[in-house]
């Protein structure tokens, strides 16, 4: 079977939507090469039958459905096929400065505009205008001659005697007022003031006499007489203002040649300031300003930078510690170079930033500035303003030696308060005495006959003993005793050699006894313990 393309029918597919115009609905044609139809503007569908709308609301801004011929019939101003073209679709598409309503699709024109994009204006030719009015063809607007108003310049300046003021009469063909003797304007309305802007320098204007009333320091029928016409008029280093003819007084003076100062006398100024009789300008104290002294540092605390506060009563600044300025904004540093010793300056406070053991607001104040700042012997360097402390002892001046109390000392030593060092008991050293000392005894023990010969050596204890010398240091006596206790220990070894050697010798010559036996109470020969020595 035939799978036939849209539009077409029958067993081949041979059957198309028409064969002759007739079949195409409102006016469409029927094509024999496709057999379709080709439809008129705004139908659609096989056969064209279906068309813009069915109902009005197909339609749209207003417009209704012909349901003759299922178009849609627009409403003034509005285009397409359902209507939805309207005027303007952007305020460019409206002329003379119109705007597009987005709601309507149409232009809302400016005033004395009309039409559908607005491009209608007042005038398109001069004689549109009236009363002599001319046509801008720019803008289609009348320009309209002096007293005329209107779109057309079509309204003059009276219609009835009763538009025209202090007697005038209108014009019915010019619409003019004719006005009576002595007075002008477009309505009759100047005499020799209407309003107060007709007197000169602030005089102002009598409506009843339509005379001027003039201000201070002025005369003349519109006033034009003023104050001065030259400097010398005015005092005290006024000018004359040649435009007003009034004394432009220098900052602080007023009247009218300026003869009146800020003081007359002391009490004039305020805070303490004081009245100069020459210039009767006040002389503020520090930090105060205006023209009687009365403007201080501050008003409320938020006018002192970092923290300071305002003193109400004096209007001035009370810095935090570290400022100082009119309003406290100088702080210690604005660069790390205002730091000294290497430390940095905190930007957001202004502070220097001191490394450890100085202080100051520069930090420059060290741990000493003498060696006697610092304590137990310590020595000051005087580039880094820090204490060098002896062996054993820190802190910044040195006050801390290794020990406060007896218990800061191990294996009993004693805490010497007057040093702050550890007193280490026999047999130990170290700083805490944590150290212990090794004990080194030498004994011997030589059998005495009646044939052994005398060699100057005793038959008692021999014994190396050194004893620290209370004045050398510690440190120096025990590398002595160490040093004496080897040495010492080699040399007896040696003679104990000889000695053996020479008893050997002697019984094997000589028959002898057996040996007595030796009691160790009386006949052993013993070193005494080595002295203990404390390193410092």
């Amino acid at each position: 079977m035939c799978m036939c393309a849209a539009g077409y029918t029958g067993t081949t597919c041979g059957t198309g939507a028409c064969a002759v115009d007739s079949d195409c609905e409102y006016g469409g044609t029927c094509d024999l090469t496709t057999l379709m139809c080709m439809c008129a503007a705004g139908y659609t569908g096989t056969t064209c039958g279906t068309g813009a709308c069915a109902v009005d609301s197909d339609c749209e801004y207003g417009g209704t459905c012909d349901l003759t011929t299922l178009m849609c019939m627009c409403a003034t101003g509005y285009t397409g096929t359902t209507c939805g073209t309207g005027a303007c679709a952007v305020d460019s598409d409206c002329e003379y400065g119109g705007t597009c309503d987005l709601t309507t699709l149409m232009c809302m024109c400016a005033t004395g505009y009309t039409g559908t994009t607005c491009g209608t204006g007042a005038c398109a030719v001069d004689s549109d205008c009236e009363y002599g009015g001319t046509c801008d063809l720019t803008t289609l607007m009348c320009m309209c001659a002096t007293g005329y108003t209107g779109t057309t310049c079509g309204t003059g300046a009276c219609a009835v005697d009763s538009d025209c003021e202090y007697g005038g009469t209108c014009d019915l063909t010019t619409l003019m007022c004719m006005c009576a003797a002595g007075y002008s304007g477009t309505t009759c309305g100047t005499g020799a003031c209407a309003v107060d802007s007709d007197c000169e320098y602030g005089g102002t204007c009598d409506l009843t006499t339509l005379m001027c009333m003039c201000a201070t320091g002025y005369t003349g029928t519109t006033c034009g007489t003023g104050a001065c016409a030259v400097d010398s008029d005015c005092e005290y280093g006024g000018t004359c203002d040649l435009t007003t003819l009034m004394c432009m007084c220098a900052t602080g003076y007023t009247g009218t040649t300026c003869g009146t100062g800020a003081c007359t006398v002391d009490s004039d100024c305020e805070y303490g300031g004081t009245c100069d009789l020459t210039t009767l300008m006040c002389m503020c104290a520090t930090g105060y300003t205006g023209t009687t002294c009365g403007t201080g540092a501050c008003a409320v605390d938020s006018d002192c930078e970092y923290g300071g506060t305002c003193d109400l009563t004096t209007l001035m600044c009370m810095c935090a510690a570290g400022y100082t300025g009119t309003t406290c904004g100088t702080g210690a540093c604005a660069v790390d170079s205002d730091c000294e010793y290497g430390v940095t300056c905190d930007l957001t406070t202004l502070m220097c930033m001191c490394a450890a053991g100085y202080t100051g607001t520069t930090c420059g104040t060290g741990a000493c500035a003498v060696d006697s700042d610092c304590e137990y012997g310590g020595t000051c360097d005087l580039t880094t303003l820090m204490c060098m402390c002896a062996t054993g002892y820190t802190g910044t001046t040195c006050g801390t030696g290794a020990c406060a109390v007896d218990s800061d000392c191990e294996y009993g030593g004693t805490c010497d308060l007057t040093t702050l060092m550890c007193m280490c008991a026999t047999g130990y050293t170290g700083t805490t005495c944590g150290t212990g000392i090794s004990d080194t005894t030498t004994k011997a023990t030589i059998g005495p006959t009646s044939q052994a010969p005398t060699s100057g050596i005793s038959d008692r204890t021999t014994e190396a003993t050194i004893e620290p010398s209370s004045q050398a240091p510690l440190s120096v006596l025990s590398t002595l005793a160490i040093i004496g206790i080897y040495g010492g220990s080699v040399l007896l070894i040696v003679l104990i050699v000889l000695i053996v050697l020479v008893v050997v010798l002697i019984c094997g010559l000589k028959k002898r006894p057996p040996p007595r036996k030796v009691n160790p109470s009386t006949d052993q020969a013993e070193v005494h313990d080595n002295p203990t020595y404390v390193d410092a």
